[in-house]
């Protein structure tokens, strides 16, 4: 039992060394001293890429734009909206006092109408009794 076991790892050494060995001699052997870049340009025909520099020299192009100011569009648009606002809020103000005044007006000038109203209905009840009186018929 114990010569199988043997026989049985020996193989199972044999076997990993063997593949170990022909895994190196499949791997290509690469020159350390050329560098990375040397061999991929090499291998590439066309230019570099230059898209991260694009892309840094807008990025500083902002930085230097806004370090110059805010800029008069955007101070006169807070302008217009901050004067937009503000009327809204300060004529919402001015109805609510104006209707206030006006409902009050308007209370008085239906209190007058119908006091008029009381009025003339009185001063025909008088009439009507006073030409009923003198013997003329008035309905």
């Amino acid at each position: 039992m114990l010569s199988r076991f043997c026989n049985l790892f020996c193989c199972v050494v044999l076997l990993l060394s063997g593949r170990n060995v022909l895994a190196q001699s499949s791997y290509q052997d690469y020159d350390y001293d050329q560098g990375y870049d040397q061999g991929y340009e090499q291998q590439q025909s066309y230019e570099q890429d230059t898209l991260y520099s694009d892309y840094a020299a807008r990025q500083q192009e902002k930085e230097v734009a806004g370090a110059a100011g805010m800029g008069w569009g955007k101070i006169a648009m807070g302008g217009a909206l901050g004067w937009v606002l503000g009327g809204k809020f300060h004529s919402r103000r001015v109805t609510k006092k104006l209707n206030a005044k006006h409902k009050e007006e308007q209370k008085a000038v239906y209190q007058q109408y119908y006091n008029d109203v009381y009025a003339l209905q009185q001063q025909n009840a008088e009439l009507i009794s006073a030409l009923e009186k003198f013997g003329a018929r008035v309905r």
